[in-house]
């Protein structure tokens, strides 16, 4: 599966679409810890380069190190957590993020929408993005 990579214009694979776009956009860290729902992306770290990845034990540890790094460095932290408990795991250091005003991509593993139902360790029902929508609410981007 390819699609055109924003960054280059060129035909890459997804993962490696969204590293390069990272990468264009000046990201040097990502602290995460790998699931089956992201491995396209490590893939993409790993074939790219560039972008040191920092392996914590608990999703919620790299939000935290990317909240760290975004009001330390004044550049945003970029957290990488699996679909399902992985990034509910997330949302307490998202949340920090949000309401320190330090600058944070969180990137998350999707759930195909023909899953099964459990599949996900019984968070098939919130969604991530439901329910991160009370911490980070939807807004237009405005440069």
């Amino acid at each position: 599966m390819s699609m055109i990579s924003t960054a280059t214009g060129r035909m890459v694979a997804p993962g490696h679409a969204a590293i390069e776009v990272l990468k264009a956009n000046g990201v040097e860290v990502v602290f995460g810890l790998n699931g089956d729902h992201v491995l396209r992306l490590y893939d993409g770290l790993a074939d790219l380069g560039g972008i040191t990845h920092v392996t914590v034990k608990h999703e919620n540890n790299a939000a935290l190190a990317a909240e760290a790094y975004g009001r330390l460095t004044g550049r945003p932290g970029v957290a990488l957590t699996t679909a399902g408990p992985g990034a509910l795991n997330s949302i307490s250091g998202v949340a920090s993020a949000m309401a320190s005003g330090a600058p944070l991509v969180s990137l998350t593993g999707a759930v195909p929408n023909d899953a099964a139902l459990e599949t996900f360790h019984g968070v098939d029902e919130a969604t991530p993005s439901r329910l991160r929508s009370p911490v980070v609410p939807a807004r237009p981007t405005s440069r």
